[in-house]
């Protein structure tokens, strides 16, 4: 036997006074905070993760240094608007050490994209991949890829 749905219909003018109430009732989040100083935005979200995760967090705002070039890839960081989600030139809190947390002199602003590249690699998984495609580069045949023409 098919089970059948039943919707409830309501009038118009119901609907868009329920949506009304719904969105009264549904806090936004201050983002006149965030489009004055960005750093509060990377410093909420870390605290944020640091407490989810049980690490230590003790820097503070002044310790959050946003650079115009990206440390790592040196491609301009600068903060997407209107956006959900960083993209790959958005500023990006990275811990150095990811065992220490949160601590002053552990953290460091990197590109997005920088930060996304390196998430879960250790520096010799980002080692091998560099020399892995300078060797491709060089035009040299590795077994199971195809020459670079």
């Amino acid at each position: 036997m098919r089970r059948v749905k039943s919707r409830l219909r309501l009038e118009p003018s119901v609907k868009q006074k329920t949506r009304a109430s719904v969105k009264r009732a549904t806090p936004q989040k201050p983002r006149k905070v965030y489009e004055k100083d960005p750093r509060a935005d990377l410093f909420w979200n870390a605290k944020r993760r640091a407490r989810k995760a049980g690490i230590p967090f003790t820097i503070t705002m002044d310790d959050i240094v946003i650079p115009s070039h990206c440390p790592v890839l040196g491609i301009p960081v600068f903060r997407m608007t209107g956006s959900k989600g960083g993209g790959d030139n958005s500023p990006s809190l990275d811990k150095i050490n990811p065992n220490l947390g949160y601590v002053k002199g552990n953290v460091i602003v990197i590109s997005g994209r920088a930060n996304r590249l390196k998430a879960d690699a250790s520096i010799k998984e980002l080692r091998d991949i560099a020399s892995f495609y300078a060797t491709l580069r060089r035009g040299v045949r590795v077994t199971g890829a195809k020459e670079i023409t």
